[in-house]
């Protein structure tokens, strides 16, 4: 009632047509114009995001994901071969460039593409504790020498 789109109402109210009013109303907020917009919108974003030193594989995945999911709700979406180029491109840590090659090369579908960046970063992930715990129990021990040398 008299909001921003009342006018699409009045068009119908002389021959009170709801269903027409109604038919306007969604065109107004949920017309082509706004599902292109839309879409261009989530395709921004998709192109920013990327897998980097400062972005986990998981989150990336994740959105990567989300904004695919957009896309196809919207009835915009890209190419199977092309979402995965955009996947692939997109990773900039140096710790997964074989991975990426690989996928390249093997001409990958996207699924098996993320089911091997997940792979990579458990293994990443496993490594990177173990270092940890080794330098931790490296500098124990230096610790105890020390001691026992006074």
């Amino acid at each position: 009632m008299d909001g921003s789109a009342s006018h699409l109402v009045d068009q119908y109210s002389d021959i009170n047509d709801g269903h027409k009013a109604f038919q306007a109303l969604l065109n107004w907020y949920e017309g082509d114009n706004l599902t292109s917009d839309t879409a261009e919108d989530v395709r921004s974003k998709l192109e920013k995001i990327s897998l980097s030193t400062r972005y986990p594989a998981s989150n990336y995945i994740n959105d990567l994901q989300q904004y695919n999911k957009l896309l196809v709700q919207l009835g915009e979406e890209f190419s199977r071969s092309y979402t995965t180029t955009i996947f692939l491109r997109q990773i900039t840590d140096p710790e997964f460039q074989l991975t990426v090659q690989l996928d390249i090369e093997n001409k990958l579908p996207l699924k098996d593409c993320i089911d091997r960046v997940r792979s990579r970063e458990r293994i990443l992930s496993r490594d990177k504790t173990t270092s940890k715990n080794a330098y931790v129990n490296l500098r124990r021990d230096n610790v105890v020498n020390d001691v026992g040398n006074f």
